[in-house]
């Protein structure tokens, strides 16, 4: 087994490792290192790009001592684009080629705190599971736009709803875990994009599609069990998933979820 802390120049409380993503040839891999804990921060937070022989130091451009840069890292299938979450800014950055490309803020505790993306990079969604007094919320942007926000209906104060967020490969599902409240959520995109007929003149009728979008739609959820039930979330291609409860029966367990919601161990 080979370390890799020994190529770079750490310091105690670094944190390095605590999130980790592999492009999908496993050419190039990020690696977040937050900079210490809320009560005692060491840096700003920072990401480690390596590839081949060389690595790449990222930063926040405008990072400032404890804002955890690194919690949460992503990268696209081709190694191009990294998304990487600073949750005591509540904002994500975004990069093209080691090269800092845009931000994303939200007023939203904790927003970054974890997040996900699509294959190319262009689709992203963050969770902010403190938001509301911990109620929670996740958000969804397209190139850097925010096109959606999703609540669920029966959560409350404490649910922390966001906690963990994954969309599928093929991108018609997001799959928002809590962590009180101890349920899954699943939106389909193919239910969120409704097709909708219009008359654009009434005099010389002319039909024209638009899809009307429905983000805060729950397409359903996964029945209840206890001790953090969605505390984390991975999802298989052919719609299956997995979803952690590591407080479950005193060592923590992990459940098999079916895509018409039914559960096993």
């Amino acid at each position: 087994m080979q370390q890799l802390e020994h190529k770079i120049n750490l310091i105690k409380k670094e944190y390095f490792g605590c999130s980790i993503a592999i492009c999908e040839k496993g050419h190039k891999f990020v690696i977040g290192a937050r900079g210490g804990s809320p009560t005692d921060p060491v840096t700003n937070g920072t990401a480690y790009v390596f590839e081949n022989d060389k690595i790449t130091k990222l930063e926040a451009p405008d990072g400032k001592l404890g804002d955890r840069f690194g919690v949460c890292c992503k990268i696209s299938h081709d190694g191009s684009i990294i998304v990487i979450g600073a949750y005591q800014a509540n904002s994500v950055y975004v990069f093209k080629n080691e090269k800092f490309l845009y931000k994303i803020s939200e007023d939203a505790k904790h927003f970054g705190y974890n997040l996900d993306i699509n294959s190319d990079g262009t689709k992203i969604v963050v969770g902010a599971f403190n938001y509301n007094n911990d109620q929670g919320k996740v958000f969804y942007y397209e190139n850097g736009d925010l096109i959606d926000e999703f609540q669920a209906d029966d959560t409350k104060e404490g649910d922390f709803f966001g906690r963990t967020v994954k969309l599928s490969d093929d991108e018609n599902q997001l799959m928002i875990g809590t962590r009180n409240h101890e349920k899954v959520y699943r939106f389909d995109y193919q239910s969120i994009w409704i097709e909708k007929e219009i008359i654009t003149n009434m005099y010389n009728p002319r039909k024209e599609n638009i899809k009307e979008r429905h983000g805060r739609k729950v397409f359903g959820s996964f029945l209840k069990h206890d001790n953090w039930f969605g505390y984390s979330i991975d999802i298989f291609p052919d719609g299956r998933s997995l979803v952690g409860a590591p407080r479950e029966n005193g060592h923590g367990e992990v459940y098999l979820c079916s895509a018409n919601f039914s559960v096993a161990r």
